[in-house]
């Protein structure tokens, strides 16, 4: 059966068009890069139907609002990796995203690099693997301080804005 569902850089605007495809299947993998979903209309969490089976989820350059990025992950309630890449994002945006913890149980694998991100979001805690490459990031102060207690084993931390070892 379908394992992978590449919609990528398609012409699609409207969310439902593509919640009516997954809906009916029984897929592990979604990519919905490229397309431009900003207008789309979401119905209030309470009335998303779960897809149960996606646990990889790529919105890379859709440029989805972050009200309307946490109302998609509760459409995908399993997922362990998630790309969020080049959405314009700022670090008060991705804490908005992921501010329903429930929504993020399972992951174990982000991908915020090329957004505009400032500071290190404290979503990265609870992950094993990070992308915060090409974003505005200038200390990893925060990595440090959750070291010895964070799952984190692999943080990509390039084209960032650190100056001294000591940012580090």
């Amino acid at each position: 059966h379908l394992h992978t569902l590449d919609l990528s850089f398609n012409l699609l605007e409207l969310l439902e068009d593509v919640w009516s495809i997954v809906d009916s299947l029984s897929i592990k993998s979604l990519n919905l890069s490229g397309n431009r979903f900003e207008n789309s209309k979401l119905t209030s969490k309470e009335h998303i139907v779960p897809v149960e089976s996606v646990t990889e989820l790529n919105l890379t350059s859709t440029l989805v609002s972050s009200s309307q990025m946490s109302q998609i992950l509760a459409k995908f309630p399993n997922l362990n990796s998630l790309a969020i890449a080049d959405n314009r994002y700022s670090s008060e945006d991705v804490e908005t995203i992921f501010t329903d913890k429930k929504l993020i149980q399972k992951l174990k694998k982000i991908d915020l690099s090329g957004n505009a991100l400032k500071t290190v979001p404290d979503i990265v805690m609870s992950l094993e693997e990070v992308n915060l490459g090409y974003n505005m990031i200038q200390n990893l102060s925060s990595i440090a301080k959750w070291a010895p207690i964070s799952k984190l084993h692999t943080v990509d931390v390039r084209k960032n804005e650190l100056r001294r070892w000591s940012d580090l």
